[in-house]
């Protein structure tokens, strides 16, 4: 069953990333980075509390969208209000952020 739930936030990711691009069309940038964000908090709150494997299975899926819709809604903010000369800057550091907080992340929690 570990496996299963290690897997769930990557399948939960892809799915989320498939969608992600046309909801960050059609509601924008800002509203998919806040449905983002309600995943993410809704997902760290269901495995902070989870009592079993089914909550616990619900939290992580709910991160695993969070990670997916929060990067196409933050490519599309960065490609309407940064200059065009920095994009490869500013995408660097975007993806090197979510290797940063994994880096903290990780010893937080041992």
């Amino acid at each position: 069953m570990v496996g299963v739930i290690g897997a769930l936030p990557l399948i939960s990711f892809v799915f989320a990333t498939l969608v992600a691009p046309l909801s960050a069309i059609r509601l924008g940038a800002r509203n998919t980075a806040m449905a983002s964000g309600v995943f993410g908090a809704v997902g760290l709150g269901l495995i902070s509390q989870a009592s079993g494997v089914v909550s616990l299975s619900v939290g992580v899926i709910a991160c695993g969208i969070c990670t997916g819709l929060m990067m196409p809604a933050l490519t599309a903010a960065m490609q309407a209000l940064v200059d065009r000369s920095v994009h490869g800057r500013v995408s660097s550091v975007m993806n090197a952020g979510t290797s940063v907080g994994v880096a903290v992340a990780v010893p937080a929690v041992l």
